[in-house]
């Protein structure tokens, strides 16, 4: 697999940034994010620490309109 560190814990992998070490892409979380679910929910359901949960805010702030941009075009028309 390829895959290309944006910083410690985010990286850039073959299906979108993605939390390192797991298979948890930033456009899961988004998922959540604009569902308005809560941190600790969202921490819960995907498996994931505070730090690996701030990495993702960070990385979506960042590089909001790309994140945007890449997740209008994953969706149907």
């Amino acid at each position: 697999m390829n895959t290309t560190a944006v910083n410690s814990l985010i990286v850039e992998t073959p299906r979108g940034p993605s939390i390192a070490g797991t298979r948890i892409t930033i456009y899961a979380v988004m998922d959540y994010l604009k569902g308005d679910w809560s941190r600790h929910f969202i921490k819960q359901m995907l498996g994931i620490t505070d730090e690996q949960l701030d990495a993702v805010l960070e990385y979506i702030a960042q590089h909001r309109e790309e994140v945007e941009r890449d997740i209008a075009q994953r969706l149907p028309n």
